[in-house]
């Protein structure tokens, strides 16, 4: 798939609420321990797979239950 790098936006900001950065953190290290579909970016620039572990996890799936049951660690914090 190729990607379009020539009109690419990206941005960075800081988060100062406390429970918001909690909660990226908590994505994130989901994301950086998935075992499902993880992968390893190497120095070459290619990537491998991470070895499937059990229990599995996909990120995507873990993502997807929390924010549709609102009761789950992204809960609304108002």
């Amino acid at each position: 798939m190729p990607r379009n790098l020539d009109r690419r936006v990206e941005i960075a900001f800081p988060v100062l609420d406390p429970r918001l950065q909690a909660q990226i953190r908590e994505i994130l290290d989901v994301q950086l321990t998935d075992t499902v579909k993880g992968r390893r970016i190497l120095a070459s620039g290619s990537s491998v797979r991470t070895r499937a572990v059990e229990p599995a996890l996909r990120s995507q799936d873990w993502l997807y239950e929390a924010l549709a049951h609102r009761g789950g660690p992204l809960a609304a914090t108002t």
